[in-house]
């Protein structure tokens, strides 16, 4: 079975950035990145090539949607998931719009990174068909 090698989790917030870590490692994750804000985001995103970002959509240096944006031309294929406290109809479709994978609000439950997770899973083992 496939496994996710490595994850790149983007929030400002330190306990949401452990607590989103936990829940991945204890889904099997090999490594996690953490990032606290846009810049730093971005540099990880390019240098470790996770295979599922979470990305928070408020950052303090750029809006999480804009650094979306910047992922998605750095590479088009990334599998980038938001996450945000309010799940306003406008951010999930400017999001989606943008070519995020899924939308997850906080407070996280573990059933919707493990759905996050299978949807990557899935999405991979089509295209090695």
């Amino acid at each position: 079975m496939m496994q996710v090698q490595r994850v790149l989790v983007v929030d400002d917030v330190a306990t949401m950035r452990e607590l989103l870590k936990t829940f991945l490692l204890d889904l099997g994750v090999a490594h996690v990145d953490e990032a606290p804000d846009s810049k730093t985001a971005l540099t990880l995103f390019e240098l470790a090539n996770p295979d599922i970002t979470f990305l928070d959509i408020n950052l303090p240096d750029d809006s999480g949607l804009d650094t979306l944006g910047k992922m998605k031309l750095k590479n088009k294929n990334a599998y980038i998931a938001m996450i945000s406290g309010e799940s306003s109809m406008v951010n999930v479709r400017t999001a989606i719009s943008l070519g995020a994978k899924g939308f997850v609000v906080e407070p996280f439950k573990k059933e919707k990174i493990t759905e996050i997770i299978q949807g990557y899973l899935s999405h991979k083992s089509k295209q090695h068909k």
